[in-house]
């Protein structure tokens, strides 16, 4: 059998092309189903919904904690990969108090959410959500903050460089979807391009990331924040991988987060 190390320098840049076209159509054609893996069973009913909206004609199911009357401070919650709202009812009514209201929905296709799981699906999600909370619900911009976490980066970005809003956090977030896993701009049809909506971001941020996150490189957070405009402020969990940097973080986590959403306006 012939020696790797002999096989001519044409041959082995063939082996790659065609390696990299195999690896280019399964992204192209399975791209969404590789990239949301939608639970397979809810984890809530239709009783513990606090409102659905209507996105492109297709229901939206939301959940809201917290003061729900006149609330200092409204959060826009955008969760991660692999959970629904069920998953997050202890998180989220970790987070409401007497003066934050919290709002989170699921993405379409997940939970009691309708439609297909995609990138714009999701953008048109949580745009659906901040219309109503800013027209129905007659939230001030100013007053909302936008949070995401991991997957949910992606739309807390697209809707921050869009509309108004006080103030954003990003917890581990990423760079683009599939550069979370090749680290580098090797996908032509890469989804949640977060570099590119970073410029156009006007509010005070705060990024979040755990320095042994192993599925979304520290690198890529402080990239991220590297390119947001100020203000802004990074908060290093040491230790935290990425799905514990709530329990690593502890009260110097729970602490800067509180004390940059009460930071907003004021």
């Amino acid at each position: 059998m012939e020696n790797f190390f002999t096989i001519p320098w044409a041959r082995l840049l063939l082996l790659l092309f065609i390696v990299y076209l195999i690896i280019a159509s399964l992204t192209f054609f399975f791209g969404d189903r590789l990239l949301f893996p939608v639970p397979h069973k809810t984890t809530y009913s239709e009783e513990e919904v606090s409102f659905f909206i209507s996105n492109n004609s297709e229901r939206v199911a939301c959940m809201q904690f917290g003061n729900l009357k006149d609330p200092e401070k409204t959060i826009i919650f955008s969760h991660g990969n692999g959970e629904d709202l069920g998953n997050l009812k202890s998180f989220l009514k970790f987070w409401s108090t007497d003066n934050i209201e919290l709002i989170a929905y699921d993405y379409p296709g997940y939970g009691l959410s309708e439609g297909k799981p995609s990138e714009q699906g999701c953008y048109d999600a949580i745009e659906c959500l901040y219309k109503k909370v800013t027209g129905g619900m007659g939230r001030d911009p100013a007053s909302i903050i936008i949070w995401g976490r991991s997957l949910g980066t992606g739309p807390s970005l697209y809707l921050s460089s869009k509309y108004e809003v006080g103030g954003m956090i990003l917890e581990t977030p990423f760079l683009s979807a599939f550069r979370s896993v090749t680290q580098i701009p090797l996908l032509p049809w890469d989804r949640f391009r977060n570099f590119e909506q970073t410029q156009n971001v006007r509010c005070p941020s705060l990024v979040v990331h755990g320095t042994l996150d192993e599925v979304v490189p520290f690198r890529q957070g402080v990239q991220i924040y590297s390119e947001l405009p100020d203000p802004k402020k990074f908060l290093e969990v040491k230790g935290a991988q990425h799905n514990n940097i709530m329990e690593v973080g502890g009260e110097r986590y729970r602490e800067s987060i509180l004390s940059f959403i009460f930071s907003i306006g004021s």
